[in-house]
């Protein structure tokens, strides 16, 4: 017997790629690997335009265009995807009770530490509240809070670059450098308000966690919108509970107090992820 053809195949060739594996499981093809690498390009170029804009003193919001219509354009483009693809959800669970979800997440995410303040220690507000101040704070917190940050964001980093990365490269590469990519993004914005470095800390935590959630939610759950109602809720009450404030509040900057109740909403974050990713288990019938 010919020893060189009755050996079994390096355990490595029974993979399949990941492309193939997406394929097996959606029955849908990966995108192509130029996608992905444009996705990529993106993902990392558009923050660095902007930090790069930033630095002196230039229009580094042009970046945030870039990377929107850069994701719309790959998705209905080179991709061939729809609309109907830009919002399909494949889990167990329906889009109303991802978003309601991810919008109570939120709460705790994002509403907790801005009710706390930057010292921990709770709300401090302004001295004179009235019913226009409050609309003020409500447009404030809708306008740049939902509609310019949140939304485009969710469909940006969470869909039509998430994906391309997903399917070629894995879950885990996708979250990793759309965390990257989102915590990158708020960089000019540190940059053109004279952050110290325990304010950069702390924002890149919070990023960070933020990140890390969303992309996670993306994967167990399989749908965009849990995390889109997660940015919607964080977003909305953090602006509108600190447009409320005090304008003598110092800015958030890391310190243990600040760390643990950001910890604490990002745990109770995650938890809903895991709750809503399990699924129950059928009995079998007795016979």
């Amino acid at each position: 017997m010919d020893r060189r053809h009755d050996t079994a195949p390096p355990r490595h060739a029974l993979r399949p790629s990941t492309a193939d594996a997406y394929t097996f499981e959606t029955g849908q093809p990966a995108v192509s690997e130029g996608i992905t690498l444009a996705a990529v390009a993106l993902l990392f170029g558009a923050p660095a335009l902007g930090t790069a804009l930033a630095l002196i003193r230039g229009p580094w919001a042009t970046m945030l265009a870039i990377l929107h219509l850069g994701g719309l354009a790959l998705w209905f483009g080179p991709a061939h995807r729809t609309w109907r693809d830009l919002l399909a959800s494949g889990g167990i669970r329906s889009r109303t009770v991802l978003f309601a979800a991810g919008a109570l997440a939120g709460v705790a995410f994002g509403g907790l530490h801005a009710w706390m303040g930057p010292t921990g220690t709770g709300p401090l507000w302004k001295p004179e509240i009235t019913a226009s101040t409050v609309l003020d704070a409500l447009v404030f917190a809708v306008v740049a809070g939902i509609a310019y940050n949140a939304i485009p964001e969710e469909i940006t980093l969470r869909r039509t670059l998430f994906a391309p990365v997903r399917e070629r490269l894995g879950a885990t590469a996708a979250v990793l450098v759309t965390t990257a990519s989102f915590t990158a993004l708020h960089l000019p914005t540190w940059l053109t308000s004279d952050t110290s470095l325990k304010g950069y800390a702390w924002q890149i935590l919070h990023k960070v966690l933020f990140g890390l959630l969303a992309g996670w939610s993306v994967v167990r759950l399989r749908s965009v919108f849990f995390a889109l109602g997660l940015h919607v809720s964080a977003n909305a009450l953090g602006l509108f509970i600190g447009r409320l404030q005090s304008e003598n509040l110092p800015d958030f900057e890391i310190s243990w107090l600040n760390t643990a109740i950001l910890l604490i909403g990002a745990a109770v974050a995650a938890a809903f992820i895991y709750l809503l990713g399990r699924r129950r288990k059928v009995s079998s019938p007795a016979f």
